[in-house]
Order: structure tokens, then sequence, then C-alpha cells
């Protein structure tokens, strides 16, 4: 509705692919490649570019032995096909992260069978209003009373965010290092662990496989979608040995056993290195981003200007996704503000073109660094 009513839906243009951009020095503008959906290729001219592609571009295949013999179907998450029918199917899901919890959550009620290869253990909170519906009090209050509907974003930020700050940093004189970082931290991990054992009183097998080895934050956080609740179903099996090879119809574990299966879901992520690995962007003399930033050091000011390349922003580069919790949606829009204050400046200076200098983006990778 909100795409609808300001217009952004009707200035879309789907199913289209950028290829490549570069920038003409002459013109002060963008040139960027296009494919559409049927394989024509166009350019089109921009004052300004903004590649918005974030890190979950390019899914993260695993190299897995006689993955490329296997006769059955498959599939990354990211890259869902809808046209296969789970239901019945003896299905394997690779990875147990955050896209891995919907999925097998989702699916298992459906298939036949459902082995979990799981490579990492993960922290998880309980997320007891994912799936209610809101109140219809609290959405009268939220139309009704001043700045509610403001603090109730805020105070949903905080709790998934800012606010657990704390239990994320280390406290130097803290002598559990091997399971927490802080008195903070511990009682993050005693609440956690009080959870575990609740979820899966009775089975002390699958304590011992889904606690994880380090203190709560060392990786990203995973709200509960059902997983402790889905491990216990009689159709699923937590396997913790891992992939040693695939053949035709099965997967082989390290510890030898045979796993026969009609699906592989590969939950395994993302490839986050380099950045922007798909779109080659050529700013001044000729140099692309991808040289300026290397294979494993991409910075930018403000996580958004690079030096050598006018009228670039890049939406959520380097260092700009919040690390220890949630509110992506927050840093977005304080990005697409300042871009959208960056285009009022060029407009109000009558500028061709605006880049950052290189010494604002020393300073600034410096007090982050």
């Amino acid at each position: 509705r909100t795409a609808e009513r300001f217009g952004v839906r009707e200035r879309t243009r789907f199913e289209t692919q950028a290829l490549s951009a570069a920038f003409d020095e002459a013109a002060g503008k963008w040139t960027v490649r296009l494919r559409d959906k049927d394989g024509t290729e166009r350019d089109v001219v921009a004052d300004v570019f903004i590649p918005a592609i974030n890190f979950t571009c390019a899914p993260f295949i695993p190299q897995l032995k006689g993955l490329e013999r296997f006769k059955g179907r498959a599939m990354h998450t990211a890259q869902w096909d809808e046209s296969v029918d789970l239901t019945g199917k003896r299905v394997a899901v690779i990875g147990t992260g955050a896209s891995s919890m919907q999925v097998c959550t989702t699916i298992a009620p459906l298939v036949d069978h459902l082995t979990v290869f799981q490579r990492s253990r993960h922290w998880i909170v309980p997320a007891p209003l994912v799936g209610v519906t809101v109140p219809d009090g609290v959405r009268w209050t939220m139309r009704h009373v001043p700045h509610y509907a403001q603090w109730q974003r805020f105070i949903t930020y905080w709790t998934s965010s800012d606010g657990i700050y704390p239990v994320a940093v280390m406290d130097p004189d803290w002598t559990m290092k091997d399971v927490s970082v802080s008195a903070p931290n511990e009682r993050r991990r005693q609440l956690l662990l009080a959870y575990i054992a609740s979820e899966l009183e009775g089975r002390p097998d699958l304590i011992e496989k889904a606690t994880p080895d380090y203190p709560p934050m060392g990786k990203r956080i995973i709200l509960d979608a059902g997983w402790y609740k889905m491990l216990r179903r009689d159709n699923v099996d937590l396997d913790v040995s891992g992939v040693a090879e695939i053949t035709e119809d099965a997967i082989i574990t390290k510890d030898g056993q045979t796993v026969p299966v009609d699906v592989i879901v590969l939950s395994t992520g993302f490839s986050i290195r380099p950045m922007l690995p798909h779109l080659p962007i050529t700013g001044l003399g000729g140099k692309t981003l991808q040289q300026a930033w290397g294979d494993d050091d991409p910075r930018a000011y403000l996580g958004m200007l690079v030096p050598g390349f006018p009228n670039l922003i890049v939406a959520n580069g380097p260092n700009s996704s919040p690390s220890h919790g949630a509110g992506q949606n927050l840093t977005s829009e304080a990005i697409t503000n300042y871009t959208l204050g960056l285009l009022d400046l060029m407009i109000d200076a009558g500028a061709r073109t605006v880049e950052v200098k290189p010494e604002a983006l020393d300073d600034y990778n410096a007090a982050l660094d």
C-alpha cells in the first residue's frame, strides 16, 4: 500500500538485472547496463547511482563432495524453487542459521523425514509474539494516541539491538571467558540455558547437540521459530557429525551413516566477500570499486561514500549493519535520510557531482577502527 500510495511501484522496473555501472567524467553521469527478463540489454544514464544490494546478494554454495551427481533436487534457501513439492519427501537441510530455522520448522510437518545437518550451534531466544495477531486495542492506540507508534517502534528496536549492547561487551577481568565474557553476558547465558532445558526436557541427547560451546553474542542470536519443538518430532534427526559425501540418492555422514534423501536444501548463507561481487562499478580513471576495496578490505565514509566514485552512494555498505542485534531497518532509513540530504545539497548548490574527500574517509575509518 505504501509503495502504491507514493508512486514507487510505477517507477520500479521489475525482473531487471544490473550488469555493470561506469562513471562518465565528461558528462558527470553514471551509465548503468541492464538486462531484462527476456535477455535484452540496454543502458540507462543517471545523475546519481545507488547500489542498494546489501550483503546477501551472493548465495554461498559449499564445496560438498558429490553434490553435482545428486539425482534429486538441490536448492539454496535464497533460490527456492516453488515448484518442488516436499510433501512426503525425505529432505536434508544443511545449515542451522536463521534461514534454516524458518525452513525446517515450516517443512517438518509436511515431509516424510527431515535430517538437519548442523555445523554450528546457535543461541536461540524465545519469540512468543511471532505470529500473534496484534490486539485491536493496540491497533487503536497506534492510530489515536500521539507518539505511541513511535514509542513502540523505539522499544522494539532497543530491546533487540542497542539495549542488549552491554551483553556483547567483553570484561577484561572476567574469569569465565570460555563460556561468557562478562556478568551481563553470563546472566544472558543462564537464561538461554534454562530455555534450552525447558524446551528439550527429557532429551539429554538433543540438549548436548543443541547447546552452544561459546559465549552468547559470539554469533548472531536467532529468534526461535519453534526450533526445539521441531527437533523433538519423530520424523526429524539432528546430525552433528557433518557431510562426508553426497551420492546420487543419499548423504554419507562423517561418522559413516547413510541418509537417503530426495531433496537437499542448502541453508548455508551468503558470500560476503568480496562486496558487490557481481556488479562491476567503474569510477574515475577507470578504477573499479572492486579494485579499490580488494577482496577483504571494503571501506566507505559512513559506509556509503568512496573517494574516486562521484555521485555513488552505496546503501548498506561496509560497516553499516549493526552486528550486535536487529535494526537493519533503522540503518537503512538513516542511509536514505542522508542520501536525500546529499541530493538536496547538490540541487541547492547547482553541483553536477559530489564526492567524499580521501582525508574524510581516512579520519572516519581511523575512528571506526
